[in-house]
């Protein structure tokens, strides 16, 4: 079912708030006995919304406590801003008519229940035996709209409690309530609240686009001053790390604050063009890799992708010049590493050293560290790659490898998924002046290869260049690096590399083949023995060869073992055994060896079983007979 409410109402439930059906564009239970019908029953629930597709979605509070201000000019606490910030901490939502819902749980035992008033005048709360209208609800054809994290995101466990002065007022005698508090005006926080407060509050600061160290300063000073007995200070530095994995939301702020009425968060953005400077396109690789950007490599497993987006992360690192000029003169910068398929300590450092990088500006992030470990998810952990960005000095590179890795939930397929995650990824590099390459495989279909990238055409179209990496058909180790889209430098030609001695070996020639053509399906019936045939001479160029190497090499280039033995036997390569106890050796039948046996026909004998020479993969010939 196709509905956004129903979808609602099923993550609500999934979260363990329990919901029901109103009519539609109103609050009037649709259901017999109302919030009393409130379930998290799956099955219920889509038979209610297939019956009442555009029903609203009504969230039963028991257990929950829902501040209920109503109205924008509202004026309670305006005078009170230390209250009125205690409030932040919750999941605030704003209703049709400008007022708002402050969302929190309950403390154990408290059972509350739903008053009118008793804070103060248009301020009601919904508790045991009420319920609240949740988004994407629709009254008077304006809808309900989270402005910090949702219900929707949060589970009710995890829902901060009320602030202490609040629950006074409520509970205190009729008429009294105003005048009640906790702790005199100090607005202590008490034990068994201390850490969900805190927490809640550093959360609140974090969604309001402040930064660690401010949150930092700010939790430290709350502890300080409001915890009866304080935290330990090792412990507000565990609440403020698990605090720093949340995105800002910029629009928070202005929402919870209400400048400027009840839709500040949604107000249009508007940049006159006559204030707009204009500026040169600036370049971490000159018409190949800008600074501020997003660029895309895309292609196949096997082909050395994070071996060349190394050799750039090396390259900054040093200061080195490009490929294809190497007189040029580039500034060293930082590069911040985010590696999903390599090692960094038997695979990663090698390689970096092998290049010559300077590894003191190069630094990996491999993980959220909050209360438990997590991997890194673009959609919600961009502060974290932020935080990195300005760990490290003259930051110019974030290599992203593969990109697939650092989605989360978020569906590679689906167009508006993958831009929305996108866009504040490239607004992070704007902001630094940063490039990020992001590295994807290719899918395995037919035609243009703006269409070959794994997942989303968004991939693409958000990226300013997609590079593509082939092999060559007429060179199988040879690496093919083409321009597949270039928004900002024009017709980039393409260029060449290989993989050796643990570096990326530039061709100094720039290539001209289309990436379209490259990647055509092959014509029927083609025999691609001959691409095989010609990696293999080139391999055995040298010498012999360890046959074992070789089928580990073969492996890595795409070459399959019937397709290895078929280039074996077009180029009538040798297969020889060094020494009675050696390995066996392919080499080219022109050459010659003097450790080689020669060979001839032997019976092998086998005790017990009918198994076969341990050797027999290397062998050109299956047993019971080989050359030995």
């Amino acid at each position: 079912m196709d509905n956004k409410l129903f979808e609602a109402a099923l993550t609500y439930a999934d979260r363990g708030y329990p919901v029901f059906p109103c009519a539609p564009n109103a609050k009037r239970p649709l259901t017999a006995n109302g919030l009393n019908d409130a379930t998290t029953d799956a099955e219920r629930i889509e038979a209610w919304w297939t019956a009442h597709p555009g029903a609203n979605v009504a969230i039963a509070t028991a257990g929950l406590l829902v501040v209920d201000l109503d109205g924008s000019d509202n004026p309670w606490l305006a005078n009170e801003p230390d209250k009125l910030h205690d409030l932040t901490c919750a999941s605030i939502a704003l209703t049709p008519r400008g007022g708002k819902h402050y969302v929190f749980k309950q403390p154990a035992g408290a059972a509350l229940r739903n008053t009118a008033s008793k804070l103060a005048p248009k301020v009601d709360t919904r508790a045991d035996g009420g319920y609240i209208l949740a988004a994407p609800s629709v009254v008077e054809c304006k809808a309900y709209k989270w402005v910090s994290e949702g219900l929707d995101e949060t589970a009710p466990e995890r829902l901060p409690e009320p602030p202490a002065w609040l629950l006074a007022m409520l509970n205190a005698p009729a008429g009294k309530a105003e005048r009640a508090n906790v702790a005199g005006s100090t607005n202590a926080i008490v034990d068994g609240q201390r850490n969900s407060t805190l927490t809640s509050l550093g959360g609140a600061m974090r969604h309001k686009g402040m930064s660690q160290a401010a949150i930092a300063a700010a939790l430290h000073a709350e502890n300080v001053d409001r915890c009866k007995p304080p935290l330990d200070s090792k412990e507000v530095e565990t609440i403020i790390g698990s605090v720093a994995k949340y995105a800002p939301r910029p629009n928070a702020l202005a929402a919870v604050e209400g400048r400027d009425g009840a839709h500040t968060a949604y107000q249009p953005v508007l940049t006159s063009l006559a204030d707009v400077q204009p500026e040169q396109v600036q370049w971490l690789w000159p018409g190949r890799i800008a600074l501020g950007k997003l660029t895309l490599i895309a292609g196949d497993p096997g082909l050395g992708k994070s071996f060349l987006s190394l050799d750039l992360a090396s390259r900054v690192s040093l200061g080195s010049p490009w490929p294809d000029n190497r007189d040029s003169v580039a500034p060293c910068g930082g590069v911040v590493l985010l590696n999903a398929e390599d090692a960094l300590g038997d695979t990663v450092r090698p390689r970096l050293d092998a290049m010559a990088a300077e590894v003191r500006r190069i630094i990996a992030l491999e993980a959220i560290q909050g209360e438990n470990r997590m991997p890194v998810n673009l959609q919600r952990d961009l502060p974290a790659v932020e935080l990195a960005i300005e760990r490290i000095d003259d930051c110019r590179l974030v290599i992203i490898d593969p990109v697939s890795a650092y989605l989360g939930k978020v569906d590679s397929h689906n167009n508006a998924d993958i831009r929305a995650m996108l866009h504040p990824l490239s607004e992070l590099a704007d902001r630094h002046k940063v490039a990020v390459v992001a590295v994807t495989h290719l899918n395995k279909g037919q035609g243009s290869a703006l269409y070959r990238a794994t997942g989303s055409l968004a991939f693409v179209a958000a990226a300013r260049a997609a590079w593509l990496v082939a092999k060559d058909p007429d060179a199988p180790r040879r690496r093919l690096f083409l321009p597949v889209k270039n928004n900002l430098a024009g017709d980039t030609l393409g260029m060449a590399y290989q993989i050796g001695d643990g570096v990326v070996q530039w061709e100094p020639e720039p290539v001209t083949i289309d990436p379209d053509r490259l990647l055509a399906p092959a014509e029927p019936g083609r025999d691609d023995s001959n691409d095989a045939a010609e990696w293999l001479r080139q391999e055995l160029a040298n010498g012999p060869v360890d046959s074992a190497d070789l089928h580990e090499r073969a492996r890595e280039n795409g070459i399959s073992r019937n397709r290895l033995f078929k280039a074996k036997d077009l180029l009538g390569v040798q297969a020889n055994k060094t020494g009675f106890d050696g390995r066996w050796q392919w080499t080219m039948p022109d050459e010659e060896s003097p450790s080689v046996l020669p060979k001839k026909p032997v019976l092998f004998v086998t005790l017990g079983n009918d198994s076969a020479c341990p050797a027999w993969e290397d062998c050109p010939q299956p047993p019971p007979t080989c050359p030995a």
